[in-house]
């Protein structure tokens, strides 16, 4: 049913923050907006479409139901548009960054967003992903980042091994997040330049990665404790990063 509507390469957006937030920062990526008739935030939605000169159609739940074509909350909006726009590493790297985040095979497409939408509270500059074994932007993660994904930057690379040695060049200090007895994450002194990694869901960041670390360090917790999700552990160490550096 979705071929009906969207190219090959065409991609959805939905839900109300997730596609507001890409009408207003990557409109240039918007191509139709989709709106359930009698809903209630029309009148917003289609005062920004106009203004952002994005075309809008009405239409029934049911339309909206097929065109999208999973079970997931749609929320009534759903916006149709080009490819997410990864970013290259050089070109953001000659931009005045502090912090980044690197994801070492994160798998769940919601813990993307879930991670992008704290990295966005916590001022991380750019999240970098891979293009292989590593969730991507979809329409779910995007919905679960609440509009983040629109608004920071993901640079998608090929190896995340090469792109910690070019984000090391950049004097970037890289910040392993594990489980054991290592550092403790409060006693860790804070660098000017902080890339921090976090690892995939069951195995974490892989031996071939963790080698590439400046520091480990970990998350203090009871003995009967083996870890945190993914995006809680990202939650916790981005704001003790961002409370370190206010004490700098």
């Amino acid at each position: 049913m979705i071929k009906k509507f969207k190219k090959k390469y065409d991609e959805l957006v939905f839900g109300y923050h997730a596609v507001l937030s890409s009408m207003q920062y990557m409109s240039i990526r918007a191509k139709k907006l989709y709106l359930q008739e009698s809903l209630k935030k029309n009148k917003e939605l289609i005062f920004l479409a106009k203004k952002k000169n994005i075309f809008f159609q009405i239409v029934t739940k049911k339309f909206l139901n097929n065109l999208l074509n999973i079970e997931v909350s749609h929320q009534g909006i759903i916006l149709l548009t080009k490819p997410y726009p990864y970013q290259k590493l050089n070109d953001i790297l000659k931009k005045s960054n502090k912090q980044c985040l690197v994801l070492s095979e994160i798998q769940d497409p919601r813990n993307l967003g879930r991670i992008a939408r704290t990295a966005w509270a916590f001022f991380v500059d750019f999240i970098i992903i891979s293009k292989n074994k590593c969730a991507q932007v979809s329409g779910i993660a995007e919905k679960t980042a609440s509009g983040a994904l629109s608004k920071i930057p993901i640079v998608r690379v090929n190896s995340i091994s090469y792109s910690l040695s070019v984000l090391k060049l950049s004097k970037f200090w890289i910040l392993g997040a594990v489980c054991g007895k290592y550092k403790t994450f409060w006693n860790f002194n804070i660098k000017k330049k902080i890339a921090l990694v976090v690892g995939n869901e069951s195995k974490g960041i892989k031996s071939s990665i963790l080698k590439r670390c400046d520091d480990l360090v970990n998350i203090p917790m009871r003995d009967d404790v083996n870890s945190l999700n993914v995006s809680d552990c990202s939650t916790i160490m981005l704001y003790e990063i961002l409370k370190k550096r206010a004490l700098i």
